[in-house]
């Protein structure tokens, strides 16, 4: 007899490991089946749907083969399994979970589904934690792999082989660029990016010097006013359940921190105004744009003049700007302890911080012999050079803790929209062969399907 679901999300997540741990080492066969009968894993979104119907003529995919590097989720699944209106089959799809938000559930669900889900999603060393350097070394290993068993398998589909990559981070698209370089032969390649941090990978490189042409979701209209409040919802929700889950003493509910957003882009904007709309007790905001911070004092958030200034008044520091955020030595001062939280992607915001991290033994997760998930997962305390602070999720986003959907199918499928809409532009287009002069750009995702994708989502979340 398993035990029952737990209300708490983290402790779901972390019971479901071990149990999945338990009855594998037991030797049972069942152990992925018995995990997914717990969860309920869409196969289909409405907004997504409705897209298909609207903009789909055929099965123009049917000779691709699609690379995917993606966070694992419920409503990715949906995603994925809509490709198939566009003749794309589960076989010619290769797909590389990201360790630190993929769900077990929906890969085990991408496994039954017929799908080339690679094994490292869910199993990879422990080491990835503890370096920023071993996180992406084993990222860019991972996905050469892939790329190779992708163009094999292309060959065999078609004369010159032909890939849609569909990325998230822009580390699919660097690995292709790569691999085009040096191409036996010839390719025909096509990518969408969907993330902010993957345009600028692709800005650093000068459009002659690009191999193929990308569709930019990551700055379409309706990803950019819709998606940002979403995530920053999520952030504070789940800092809401570890304030819970980690016993935080005397001070537990969000109206009880003094808060410091470091960045104040979209999501850093976004979590600054959840945070007000839940009384947090202060809001401070740092960000190293002038302009920004304008903005933010504007909006009467208080605004230090320096970062040193602003972190003496913090309980819990949210970083969100997008790369290394805090160092060490900022902390040494703080005569108490404080939560750092990433709300920016992989491990970068706090990536000083690593080589310092220890398990916090408060932690359940930590109990026994700990699976990489939950080293992965954990919160670490560093005391080291006067700093005492607990960094949350291993200094990975706070919201991915390996739950199935951080944020609801039904709201989050706006994204999942708009990235099975560039996956029809894609089909549209003629010219996608490596290195000719009609490719190397950067393509905005098409007006029509933006404001249609914007619409549908809204009138489904009204209803």
């Amino acid at each position: 007899m398993l035990p029952p679901l737990p209300d708490d999300d983290i402790a779901r997540i972390i019971i479901d490991d071990r149990i999945f741990y338990m009855l594998q080492r037991q030797g049972r066969k069942d152990a992925a089946g018995i995990i997914l009968g717990r969860y309920d894993i869409p196969h289909a979104l409405p907004v997504v749907d409705r897209v298909l119907g609207q903009f789909q003529h055929g099965r123009e995919l049917h000779d691709t083969v699609v690379v995917a590097c993606q966070h694992l989720l419920g409503s990715v699944f949906a995603q994925m399994v809509s490709l198939r209106n566009l003749g794309v089959l589960p076989e010619n799809c290769y797909i590389l979970g990201k360790p630190y938000s993929s769900s077990r559930p929906v890969y085990e669900m991408f496994a039954r589904a017929g799908f080339n889900i690679f094994k490292e999603t869910v199993d990879f060393p422990a080491t990835i934690v503890r370096s920023r350097k071993f996180y992406d070394e084993f990222m860019r290993q991972t996905l050469e792999n892939i790329s190779h068993a992708a163009i094999e398998r292309a060959t065999a589909l078609r004369e010159v082989p032909r890939l849609l990559l569909i990325d998230d981070g822009g580390l699919l698209i660097d690995t292709f660029e790569n691999l085009a370089r040096h191409a036996a032969g010839p390719l025909d390649i096509m990518a969408i990016e969907q993330t902010r941090g993957g345009i600028l990978r692709l800005d650093e490189r000068e459009e002659e010097k690009r191999r193929f042409s990308v569709i930019n979701v990551a700055q379409c209209r309706a990803k950019l006013r819709t998606e940002s409040p979403l995530i920053a919802e999520s952030v504070v929700d789940h800092i809401q359940q570890r304030l819970d889950y980690l016993g935080a003493p005397r001070r537990r509910l969000i109206r009880d921190q003094r808060f410091l957003v470091l960045g104040y882009g979209a999501v850093g904007a976004w979590i600054a105004k959840e945070l007000r709309s839940r009384r947090a007790r202060a809001i401070s905001v740092f960000d190293t744009d002038a302009a920004r911070l304008a903005i933010a004092a504007a909006n009467d958030l208080e605004t230090p003049n320096t970062q040193q200034q602003a972190l003496r008044s913090a309980d819990v520091v949210i970083a969100a700007t997008g790369h290394s955020s805090l160092q060490l030595e900022a902390l040494n001062r703080i005569r108490r302890r404080m939560l750092l939280v990433s709300a920016g992607s992989s491990n970068r915001e706090f990536g000083a911080f690593i080589p310092e991290m220890r398990v916090w033994g408060r932690m359940p997760a930590f109990d026994h012999e700990p699976s990489p998930f939950a080293l992965l997962h954990g919160d670490y305390a560093i005391r080291a050079r006067g700093v005492d602070a607990i960094i949350l999720n291993g200094g990975f986003p706070v919201n991915f803790d390996g739950s199935i959907d951080p944020i609801s199918p039904a709201r989050i499928q706006l994204t999942r929209g708009l990235m099975v809409g560039a996956c029809i532009q894609a089909s549209t287009i003629s010219r996608w062969r490596v290195g000719s002069p009609e490719v190397g750009r950067l393509l905005a995702l098409r007006g029509d399907i933006d404001d249609f994708v914007e619409s549908e989502a809204l009138s489904k979340r009204a209803k």
